[in-house]
């Protein structure tokens, strides 16, 4: 019972349609897309910043980030809410495709197809997710600034450090994922 519960899971079918879609072609495209993105784009992007970001931050207050929409000004402010609905929206969806890739590509090879760890490659996707609530929350914050509401603002807080974790999560798993794969041809190499 509980095998076909876990067969006809909206995440695990999902899960399951991007192992398919992901090869190394797949991985490679989106490999350079992240990667041009991050060297070209990225670094123009930090340098408009006028102060710190939050998002860029691990755990922030509501009191900081009502000191950074402040520090901003209303021209900042507005500026801030643009570059959320426009590069940070991009961005997201760059990261995801090559984080999600990365991991389908590498576990493929690794974990059964009826191994529950396989939903993996999804972690990325819920940062992404994370990320998009980071970004409309702060927005809203921004725009009804003077007007306080710190369950949204502490909210925004909650949404950047769950990016993070999930973000960071998803290069560990790269990293843990190719040193098992290694390993694994090492030692097939070696019993052969």
């Amino acid at each position: 019972m509980k095998v076909k519960f876990y067969k006809k899971s909206f995440l695990i079918r999902f899960s399951n349609y991007i192992y398919h879609a992901s090869n190394r072609y797949v991985l490679i495209i989106a490999g350079m897309i992240f990667f041009l993105f991050s060297i070209l784009v990225l670094p123009e992007q930090a340098a408009e910043v006028d102060v710190r970001s939050p998002d860029l931050s691990l755990f922030y207050s509501s009191g900081d980030l009502y000191d950074i929409a402040d520090a901003l000004g209303e021209s900042g402010r507005i500026k801030y809410i643009h570059t959320r609905f426009s590069f940070d929206v991009i961005f997201p969806l760059i990261y995801s495709f090559f984080l999600t890739t990365a991991l389908s590509e590498i576990f493929k090879h690794l974990l059964t197809l009826n191994n529950p760890l396989r939903v993996i490659n999804l972690l990325p996707i819920l940062g992404m997710g994370f990320d998009i609530l980071e970004n409309i929350s702060a927005s809203l914050v921004m725009y009804l600034y003077p007007y306080r509401i710190d369950f949204v603002a502490t909210m925004t807080s909650f949404f950047t450090l769950l990016k993070w974790i999930s973000l960071s999560l998803s290069f560990v798993f790269i990293l843990v994922g190719l040193f098992w794969l290694l390993s694994k041809l090492i030692i097939k190499r070696f019993s052969n």
